[in-house]
């Protein structure tokens, strides 16, 4: 069972030997986990990379990404890769240069994974919001010309696996999109729950009808006020 479990619990920064409570609040995306930025309009192609949250239900094109393009009816190419990382030659290889206009990203839990710690939270984005993998894979995107759209994580079914870091990693995703203008979060932790089962594929990973909620959150954050 323990076997069985691992490639699960890996993707949102546990093991079955270190399981850490991830926040006993309500999810929320009020106050410093709300989505923020403003979206550039309009949206015309795009692309998405990252680990396997935004990956899951690309064999059947049901990912979060496939319903964003659907919604908002345009192309949409996904990259995103059961495993990835944006340490190493992680997330940025999978980015594939163009003219996209928006682009979505993901990253660091499958970092967390090896190493649950002040110290990789800091590598993923400093304090200061001034380096990092995420601040080197939003830059590639945005060299480009086109906006960073940052997909934050929700909670695992099980409250009780997870990293500790993660509700600090995603205020600083949320501040950096409200200090750059070619980035933008979207916050996805009222959208499955664990009181939402039926959005859940597994103790981590989205179904079908979670892939909606979220792409169908997305797309409309783009749609703009």
């Amino acid at each position: 069972m323990t076997r069985l479990l691992a490639p699960l619990l890996v993707m949102l920064g546990c093991t079955p030997e270190r399981t850490t409570l991830v926040t006993e609040a309500e999810p929320s995306c009020a106050d410093d986990q709300s989505s923020s930025g403003s979206p550039h309009i309009p949206v015309t192609q795009m692309q998405a990379v990252g680990d396997s949250i935004l990956g899951w239900n690309q064999e059947t094109a049901q990912s979060i990404p496939d319903v964003v393009g659907t919604q908002l009816d345009v192309a949409m190419q996904n990259h995103a890769t059961g495993g990835a990382t944006l340490g190493g030659a992680g997330i940025a290889e999978l980015y594939e240069p163009s003219a996209d206009s928006h682009v979505l990203v993901n990253g660091g839990g499958n970092d967390f994974a090896e190493d649950c710690s002040t110290e990789r939270l800091d590598q993923l984005i400093t304090p200061d919001l001034d380096s990092g993998w995420m601040m080197e894979l939003v830059d590639l995107v945005t060299e480009d010309g086109g906006q960073a759209v940052i997909v934050g994580y929700y909670l695992p079914r099980d409250r009780q696996t997870g990293c500790a870091h993660f509700p600090e990693l995603q205020q600083r995703y949320r501040a950096l999109a409200e200090q750059r203008e070619d980035t933008v979060y979207v916050c996805t932790l009222e959208t499955i729950t664990p009181e939402t089962p039926e959005r859940y594929a597994d103790s981590v990973h989205p179904s079908v009808a979670g892939s909606e909620a979220i792409g169908a959150l997305v797309a409309d954050f783009l749609r703009g006020p």
